[in-house]
């Protein structure tokens, strides 16, 4: 059977800088959310009225889920020149579809848990009724600013949070 530390280890080794580890439980204020709702604040996006049991219910997202592993992806790079305005795109824009890159290596992470006794290893990458910020605080990884990003000591909000639910019961950060 997996530890937590050898999940650690192998998170470090696919290229993540952190990772964590919690469990399914309801979010502490998922009643937030309903009043967020209810104020009109999602706008157009419709869906996040139809996933807001499950954002507020991480279990009901994967009900086979014991543990929820987060990672978080660096996607900071300092501009080449910091001078040159007239193209202006934002860090986490810039190359390859971060959905795709977060995803592949999150696969290789669900592979290596299943090869390792997980039967469940359902990946999340900023796609689905995820609350990734909530579980990434409630795993260890650090606080959520005024400003509702992830705020991680010593790397601050440039990151890509990544969830993988599964069955092993792995001890909580």
């Amino acid at each position: 059977m997996v530890t937590a530390d050898a999940v650690r280890q192998r998170a470090l080794a696919l290229g993540f800088i952190a990772c964590g580890i919690t469990d399914p439980r309801p979010l502490e204020h998922g009643d937030w959310l309903d009043e967020w709702l209810t104020r009109g604040y999602a706008g157009t996006m419709r869906y996040l009225h139809r996933q807001a049991r499950r954002r507020k219910d991480p279990q009901s997202i994967e009900p086979r889920a014991r543990s929820v592993i987060i990672v978080l992806d660096n996607y900071y790079h300092p501009d080449i020149n910091a001078t040159d305005r007239q193209h202006r795109v934002a860090k986490y824009a810039r190359g390859k579809d971060y959905h795709q890159v977060v995803t592949d290596r999150l696969n290789q992470f669900g592979e290596w848990l299943q090869a390792n006794g997980a039967e469940v290893a359902r990946v999340y990458s900023d796609a689905g009724p995820v609350p990734e910020r909530e579980l990434a605080q409630r795993a260890g990884l650090g606080w959520i600013g005024k400003n509702t990003m992830l705020i991680r000591p010593g790397v601050g909000s440039f990151f890509f949070i990544g969830a993988v639910f599964t069955d092993l019961a792995l001890p909580l950060d």
